[in-house]
């Protein structure tokens, strides 16, 4: 799920084939970070605008341009990866104490 003020990394910056790109449209740039400024919805398909980018806006609807919400995966920064992988060690060692001790327990009967 994504939010306003996210971080998030562009994973597709290709245009769709099928599209003329407007004048003055920005691509995000691909394995770029990005943080979402607003998330909106247009025919069932979400957007996001981004903080580092402002793109026209679209005479059709009066709204600025955006991009799919599947152009980008969130970014998990380091601090939070650094807990989680902690996390992951503690368990790894308390797991194999606990392996450790039933053996030794088994041996013992």
């Amino acid at each position: 799920m994504f939010r306003v003020g996210q971080k998030v990394v562009c994973i597709n910056n290709s245009p769709e084939s099928n599209r003329k790109i407007p004048e003055g449209f920005t691509f995000p740039r691909k394995n770029s970070t990005y943080t979402i400024r607003e998330i909106y919805e247009v025919s069932n398909v979400v957007g996001v605008l981004l903080e580092e980018i402002v793109n026209p806006i679209n005479p059709r609807t009066g709204n600025e341009m955006g991009y799919a919400i599947e152009r980008f995966r969130s970014l998990v920064d380091d601090d939070v990866m650094q807990d989680l992988l902690s996390q992951i060690v503690e368990e790894i060692v308390d797991e194999s104490l606990v392996r450790e001790t039933e053996e030794e327990i088994l041996y013992l009967v």
